[in-house]
């Protein structure tokens, strides 16, 4: 009788807390396990995808100078540079206006890209801004909610450590740029990789992780240049510039290549064969006819 009912005794209540203290610790071992994979696994896809968002940040800064920046319109263009809670960040603005346009007009079309460091995260954040008279996206601008225009800067990239600017003047490199005159090109820099600080107290990233690209403010601009032996400007050398745009690099001899300087007739060619009013010219002197 004793031995049955020692049978239908259950779990005391020390055992249940036991087994509920190791069921908690192998959940908690196994959740930790799956948290580390996890963030071994977010490093490494960022790190994948980090370069190919900074290339097509500087591809779609690429497109806005190259579709703003033009000979026909009058574009001011303004690059300025300073630090944020010792990162480096730059502003770079495009104001395209018209002949006509009054000081309190709206421009025809203004792109601005500029940084700035969130203090949550510590990093830059970078936002762009389009406004003007002419629409981007004529479809999605006319779409957009009227508290939407409170937003006009749109944040499209996080997480960077410097964000630089600088304009072409000459053969020099300038951190700041205002006025009507546009400069020759710019440069762009943009990196994610962790910064060191210098002695100054800013943060700095290593050359070689930083990710640059120069870009000319106006590609479609006629770039003069003179044949060697005449003077630019000339009838003659304007000529020759035509003839420089229909012929190849290689060709016979007498004929002008893209450099401007005659070029070598190509080794594989067949030299012309003798007639009977002329002779080889394989040695370069006529052969005497019997």
């Amino acid at each position: 009788m004793f031995a049955a009912n020692r049978r239908r005794r259950g779990l005391t209540l020390a055992e249940v807390l036991v087994s509920i203290v190791i069921a908690a610790l192998v959940l908690v071992a196994v959740l930790s396990i799956y948290d580390q994979f996890q963030r071994s696994a977010s490093a490494i896809i960022a790190r994948i995808e980090r370069p190919q968002l900074l290339t097509e940040i500087l591809q779609r800064i690429a497109e806005d100078v190259d579709r703003l920046v033009d000979s026909e319109h009058e574009v001011r263009v303004t690059v300025d540079n300073r630090f944020d809670n010792g990162y480096p960040i730059a502003r770079l603005v495009l104001e395209k206006s018209y002949s006509d346009r009054a000081p309190e007009d709206p421009p025809l079309e203004e792109i601005v890209w500029q940084g700035h460091v969130d203090i949550g995260t510590d990093r830059i954040v970078l936002y762009r801004k389009h406004s003007g008279l002419m629409l981007e996206d004529k479809l999605l601008d006319a779409k957009r909610k009227p508290v939407e225009e409170s937003y006009p800067y749109i944040p499209l990239a996080g997480g960077l450590t410097a964000f630089r600017i600088r304009a072409r003047q000459g053969i020099n490199w300038l951190d700041r740029w205002q006025g009507k005159t546009r400069p020759t090109g710019i440069e762009v820099m943009l990196a994610v990789a962790e910064p060191q600080k210098t002695p100054g107290g800013n943060w700095e990233v290593a050359e070689k992780d930083q990710f640059v690209r120069t870009m000319a403010m106006d590609r479609t601009r006629i770039i003069p240049f003179a044949v060697e032996g005449v003077p630019a400007g000339s009838q003659e050398s304007e000529e020759k510039q035509g003839q420089l745009g229909q012929m190849s690099q290689t060709g016979p001899r007498g004929q002008l290549g893209l450099s401007g300087k005659p070029t070598a007739p190509s080794r594989s060619a067949n030299p012309p064969r003798s007639g009977r009013q002329g002779g080889s010219q394989r040695s370069g002197v006529p052969r005497r006819v019997r």
